[in-house]
């Protein structure tokens, strides 16, 4: 979904709706989906990231917010969602240069990498 389409509008203008119509605690699920039917509609295949993304960070909130000392739980939250966007953003990048620099040394050796398009937000 683009943001210059009319979809997108669509979109924006029934979850302000949602938005204002709920519960101040549902108020975030809104969000949450919204932001996940956004992302979604340009590919599905990133349903796994997402999902991964917000519970790690839903539950890592949550712990935060239980006990001031959860210092792992943080770093073990900020670890993997650098990971995850490493995996979507630098991978393919990281391995299209280690297929030149064996081209160049005349090694017959490819890595193939997946095409994923990450979003921005990821």
């Amino acid at each position: 979904m683009n943001y210059l389409s009319f979809m997108f509008v669509i979109l924006v203008l029934i979850s302000m709706l949602l938005y204002y119509l709920v519960p101040k605690k549902v108020r975030g699920i809104i969000l949450l989906c919204s932001s996940l039917v956004f992302y979604l509609s340009y590919d599905l295949r990133y349903i796994l990231f997402l999902m991964f993304i917000c519970l790690t960070t839903f539950c890592t909130a949550k712990k935060l917010k239980n006990t001031n000392k959860s210092r792992s739980a943080l770093l073990l939250c900020i670890f993997s969602n650098v990971f995850i966007w490493f995996i979507l953003k630098l991978l393919p990048w990281t391995v299209r240069l280690i297929n030149i620099l064996f081209s160049h040394f005349k090694f017959e050796f490819k890595i193939e990498i997946w095409n994923l398009i990450a979003p921005i937000g990821i």
